[in-house]
């Protein structure tokens, strides 16, 4: 497996499978795994939107989000069609998970971007 595909998919799981645990877990117990009782500062990004970080909405987008990135990088492993869009996509979406999780991020588009760059071409197949 190519370097930087490998490593986009690492920060994927790690970030995604944080979320299902995390949303699950708050859904199951009542709240997210918090430091002295506080949320990270993706919390104030929520409700600047208007969205209560702590509703039952938000915990179930946490875990849903995450399950869904968690198959797109399954899709992205077995280099299926247009799972790396699906990969991107995801890593855009969670922009606004700060601070780790926009750093994971930023990092999983530069690898993806690197990963499409070195990829070997099909025969016959043109540069583009």
């Amino acid at each position: 497996m190519r370097v930087p595909k490998w490593m986009a998919l690492a920060l994927a799981v790690a970030a995604a499978g944080w979320m299902v645990f995390d949303g699950v877990r708050a859904l199951t117990v009542g709240d997210y795994v918090t430091v002295d009782g506080e949320l990270g500062p993706w919390a104030d990004v929520v409700e600047a939107v208007g969205i209560e970080p702590r509703s039952a909405g938000m915990k179930a987008f946490f875990a849903l989000y995450g399950a869904a990135w968690l198959f797109a990088a399954g899709a992205y492993a077995s280099d299926l069609r247009r799972s790396r869009a699906a990969m991107a996509g995801f890593a855009i979406g969670s922009l606004w998970y700060l601070a780790l999780g926009t750093v994971s991020s930023v990092l999983q588009l530069v690898l993806l971007t690197l990963d499409r760059r070195l990829r070997p071409m099909a025969p016959g197949a043109s540069p583009r």
